[in-house]
């Protein structure tokens, strides 16, 4: 506290970084300076400070429960809910800090407490909404990062730390109704906050649908009805696990159109989702799960991007395979590539030969079956990887020279000024 007075307004800089100090050597301590501070003036700055330095103290375990209960109480029922609303993101952030520390110990130990805590987040987010400082339905927005900064993102991720989720998570139980309802709540907040906790809960998609199919339907995929790019981009940003076959049939027409779209999500992450679909298509089963048809119309409508991407992942995918699947994989690749004139490009063609060297045994059979698929100087333009495959495999060129030189008869250019 002496630190805090002799600190000055006028030397903000030096005020923080002497409050930082004090949250980690006293965080009781500097919880009242901010109780103080907040009869003033909103000490937001501080709240954030508070939340980074408080899991680095040196408290005891019984230290720390008896503190987070004393400021899990405060923030529940002596805070107006309009002071709540300014420092609900480092709030929030802090509950969720050093891997959930505090939702942890109020979910087991003060269970009322954190319900009621909860309930004043949710309707305090509904009367004063979060607002980013950036502009959203740009040409491209990271709703990740917007989630994870985001009071309502913040509550999500709170709710997987709750004791109750944390036992459906390893299989002692279901998801219980109030924690469902919980969710519901975030779900329905307004002006995009809804989506925050779409982002967050998406990580999680196929335990959910695991867990209670019905309410996953009904709660998270029923978002993919929504005639909304933000919505489609917060939804699919926030997948990171294949989903289940059973699954993916229930949401690849929402995924195809977000892999064709330019601005729902970053191109890296792109090429992890075409590795779904290499994955989903040569998959033996009984259920078709993406037909020929289907990826046809994908790799045609995608663009040089998509097209890229679906060749690098079936490369990736076909390495840990046996001859005899390449063989069978380059003729179902002959049926769904596009013939289209605009579809041979030098990348396109980069891809092909390099997926060709890549394959092994399978070499001189791929390139029978895909031939007709290489442009006659498809190469044309620049020095393609392809050609850097070729020089550093050593196997292609001694196992099957006449092969290897047939496919580049094809594709480079004959104009002898080209350099390779």
């Amino acid at each position: 506290r002496k630190v805090h007075e002799k600190s000055t307004r006028s030397d903000k800089d030096y005020h923080i970084h002497a409050f930082a100090g004090l949250a980690k050597d006293d965080p009781e301590r500097a919880f009242r300076v901010l109780v103080t501070e907040g009869k003033k003036e909103d000490p937001v700055q501080e709240w954030h400070t508070f939340a980074n330095k408080f899991h680095e103290s040196s408290l005891n375990a019984l230290e720390k429960r008896k503190l987070v209960c004393k400021i899990c109480r405060w923030l529940a029922r002596r805070i107006p809910q309009y002071r709540l609303a300014k420092i609900a993101s480092p709030a929030t952030s802090w509950l969720t800090g050093n891997k959930g520390e505090a939702v942890k110990i109020l979910t087991r130990a003060y269970p009322k407490i954190w319900d009621t805590l909860f309930e004043k987040f949710v309707r305090t987010l509904g009367r004063y909404p979060y607002s980013p400082d950036i502009t959203i339905n740009t040409e491209y927005t990271d709703w990740g990062t917007l989630a994870i900064n985001a009071p309502t993102g913040e509550l999500a991720r709170a709710m997987l730390y709750d004791k109750r989720c944390v036992a459906a998570f390893n299989g002692r139980r279901k998801i219980p109704g109030r924690w469902l309802a919980q969710a519901e709540k975030l779900l329905s907040l307004p002006d995009n906050q809804d989506l925050y906790a779409l982002n967050i809960f998406a990580h999680s998609l196929t335990w959910f649908y695991k867990q209670n199919t019905q309410w996953t339907k009904e709660n998270l995929l029923s978002f993919l009805d929504k005639d909304r790019k933000a919505t489609q981009a917060a939804f699919w940003q926030g997948i990171y696990q294949p989903p289940t076959s059973e699954l993916l049939l229930k949401i690849k027409e929402s995924l195809f159109r977000c892999i064709i779209s330019h601005d729902c999500i970053p191109g890296n992450r792109k090429y992890d989702l075409m590795g779904w679909i290499v994955f989903y298509w040569l998959i033996e089963n009984a259920k078709i799960i993406i037909s020929n048809t289907e990826l046809h119309k994908l790799l045609l409508d995608g663009g040089e991007n998509i097209r890229t991407a679906f060749l690098y992942q079936l490369s990736k995918h076909l390495s840990k395979k046996e001859t005899a699947y390449r063989i069978h994989a380059f003729h179902l690749l002959k049926e769904v590539w596009p013939k289209q004139k605009y579809v041979q490009t030098p990348d396109t063609t980069d891809g092909l030969c390099n997926l060709l060297i890549k394959s092994g045994d399978a070499f001189p059979e791929g390139l029978e079956i895909l031939y007709d698929l290489l442009p006659k100087e498809g190469l044309h333009g620049q020095r393609e990887m392809c050609l850097v495959s070729l020089e550093k495999n050593d196997t292609a060129i001694p196992n099957y020279p006449e092969a290897v030189l047939r496919m580049l008869l094809r594709v480079l250019p004959q104009d002898r000024n080209e350099k390779y």
